[in-house]
């Protein structure tokens, strides 16, 4: 490719270049843009334009009021140091009652409403139940429950009594 390029001066180009150059001058400066609003100007005019009008300002300064005290409260309620007291509170207290039970299962027709009847009828409250075989746990008061248990054997809508002394242990 070089062969077929013809020659040319090498200060044909040079010269006229510079030629140009010393005619033309300097490039004139591009005209600056006009300076924008500064800093201030643009968060005085956005604050400007988040606050409410004159006439809501006082319910504004309420409202803001109120959140700073929340904060000031919530931020102080965490610095607070609880001890396990709270906790312990917040546990339930399982309070087991002595025996003796009555260990009851009905039959798989009997209706709630027959059952809960059956229990009152004899001042009798569940305990615990139902297990997983369909047992409850009825508590009797103390001298009743020999009197209770023939009861409910007499009742059609129970299958088994028994008199047990305590609740089964929970898994």
């Amino acid at each position: 490719m070089r062969e077929d390029v013809p020659a040319v001066s090498s200060e044909v180009g040079l010269e006229r270049a510079l030629k140009r150059i010393r005619t033309e001058g300097p490039a004139p400066q591009r005209s600056r843009r006009a300076a924008g609003p500064s800093l201030v100007d643009r968060i005085s005019d956005w604050l400007a334009a988040v606050l409410p009008q004159p006439v809501l300002r006082p319910a504004f300064a309420g409202a803001v009021a109120v959140v700073a005290l929340q904060a000031v409260v919530i931020v102080h309620l965490m610095g607070q140091r609880d001890d396990d007291v709270s906790e312990i509170r917040a546990l339930q207290a399982s309070v087991v009652d002595k025996g003796p039970y009555l260990k009851v299962n009905f039959k798989a027709d009997a209706r709630e409403a027959d059952i809960r009847m059956l229990l009152v009828e004899g001042n009798g409250s569940l305990a615990a139940g139902p297990g997983q075989l369909g047992d409850y746990y009825v508590r009797v008061p103390t001298g009743q429950v020999m009197a209770f248990a023939d009861k409910l054997k007499a009742s059609g809508i129970v299958d088994g009594v028994a008199v047990v002394d305590g609740l089964p242990a929970r898994p």
